[in-house]
């Protein structure tokens, strides 16, 4: 493959993985790992340069991780909503939005 045409390649591969942010070095320094290589050359040209998934999904876990703060901050608003009845409405549509239109 052409050098410009693989270059291109990569930079839509990671707009179509949702891979904005490079997270493997903060990977490396928080679960202390040993070092893996891809299963084969066609895994690495593609970006998954390890076998480790957590690795591999890179900014997709963060999203993930960010999951229990929200559910916690809404439980938060719906039990305030007692006192205002704005605030429950806001945690339910933050417990709603989290189960229906989010990866619960």
């Amino acid at each position: 493959m052409p050098a410009f045409a693989n270059e291109v390649f990569s930079i839509i591969m990671q707009i179509a993985s949702f891979d904005y942010l490079d997270v493997g070095a903060q990977f490396d320094k928080v679960f202390e790992t040993a070092d893996s290589e891809a299963l084969g050359v066609n895994f690495e040209a593609l970006g998954f340069e390890t076998t480790y998934f957590i690795h591999n999904m890179g900014s997709m876990l963060l999203p993930i991780l960010f999951i229990p703060f929200f559910m916690a901050i809404g439980f938060m608003f719906q039990s305030c909503g007692r006192f205002s009845p704005s605030c429950g409405k806001i945690g339910d549509k933050i417990i709603v939005s989290l189960r229906w239109n989010g990866t619960i």
